[in-house]
């Protein structure tokens, strides 16, 4: 689809005039999308990302393209990003800003959040048993797992 940028004129009583996405291009950023925390990228979960600048030219121009995934986070001072899968088992580790595949970690869970600590380097997981999904739970969705990064192991 197209995306449009309205910036924020000077004097609030003017109409803002829209930054696009450049005329023929396609982008299928729908859905859910995150913003890199130095606000240099869009990221979709559908895998488009585009590059978001300070001035019409820069903005909204297309990026490198990533796997669909469930969910992302971007460590901008340790140079990473990373995927959650969309099969929900994989965590994909990207580097960053340039998005070029590292490695792929192998779950034994099946997550469907995630969230970043950039301080601490610790990746959290709403995660589920994929053995609970044939039984019917008490009362709980699910777990947390809270991983290092250097305890994630490269899948074989």
């Amino acid at each position: 689809g197209k995306i449009e940028g309205f910036p924020i004129p000077v004097k609030l009583d003017e109409k803002p005039i829209p930054s696009s996405t450049p005329n023929g291009l396609e982008l299928s950023v729908g859905g859910p999308f995150s913003l890199s925390p130095d606000g240099k990228f869009l990221i979709s979960q559908t895998g488009a990302t585009m590059r978001l600048g300070s001035n019409r030219e820069d903005d909204l121009q297309p990026g490198p393209k990533l796997p669909a995934h469930l969910a992302a986070a971007v460590d901008v001072e340790r140079g990473l990003l990373l995927l959650l899968a969309a099969d929900g088992a994989t965590i994909k580790r990207f580097s960053y800003p340039a998005m070029q595949w590292q490695s792929s970690h192998r779950l034994n869970v099946l997550a469907h959040q995630m969230g970043y600590d950039n301080i601490s380097g610790r990746l959290f997981l709403g995660v589920i048993d994929p053995a609970a999904l044939g039984r019917p739970r008490a009362k709980a969705f699910g777990d947390l797992h809270i991983y290092e990064l250097k305890d994630l192991a490269p899948a074989k």
